[in-house]
């Protein structure tokens, strides 16, 4: 018989650990730089036309392009500011949320999840797959909800982590690397 309780604290500085170490800031980086560099080229793709518009003295493309140039600047700007303050705003509202007692029981049938009184269930065949990185353990369900269970916040009455990896592996959940 299968009965292993996991006792373990979420905390919202768990996302923003994730975030940074998973590549998630890296791939946001990426998504903005792409996008900043897309606005520059059509920046610069407008001021050659506007150069030579004013060369050959024709004023209506050089207005129409000018106006046109003044319309990217400012969501190149506002590209530029999200980059910024994106990690700031999203570390405040990770900030609001409580830290949680939550408990996980592994049985024979799947998991089940006690979270603030409420009693989730997953069959085996719900879990798509799972990682461990960084002494957490994610577990990615097929609804597209993941469960993190951080190595540091288990209690000490709680079996050792690699029992759930164990379980996981003998049950045929796809690991996945990060």
């Amino acid at each position: 018989m299968l009965d292993l309780v996991f006792d373990y604290q979420h905390d919202w500085r768990l996302h923003v650990y994730l975030f940074r170490t998973a590549k998630g800031k890296e791939r946001t980086s990426a998504r903005i730089r792409n996008l900043i560099i897309g606005h520059a080229l059509w920046i610069l793709f407008f001021m050659y036309v506007i150069y030579v518009a004013a060369r050959c003295r024709q004023v209506p493309l050089l207005l129409i392009t000018a106006v046109a140039l003044v319309s990217k600047l400012p969501a190149l700007f506002g590209i530029l500011s999200h980059m910024r303050y994106s990690l700031f705003f999203a570390r405040s509202s990770f900030r609001r949320r409580p830290i949680k007692q939550l408990r996980l029981i592994v049985t024979e049938d799947g998991l089940v999840d006690h979270d603030s009184g409420v009693e989730s269930y997953a069959p085996w065949s719900a879990i798509k797959s799972f990682s461990f990185s960084h002494d957490v353990v994610a577990i990615d369900l097929v609804n597209s909800t993941c469960a993190l269970i951080p190595k540091a916040t288990l209690s000490p009455a709680s079996p050792p982590i690699e029992e759930l990896l164990k379980v996981l592996r003998e049950k045929g959940i796809a690991e996945r690397q990060l």
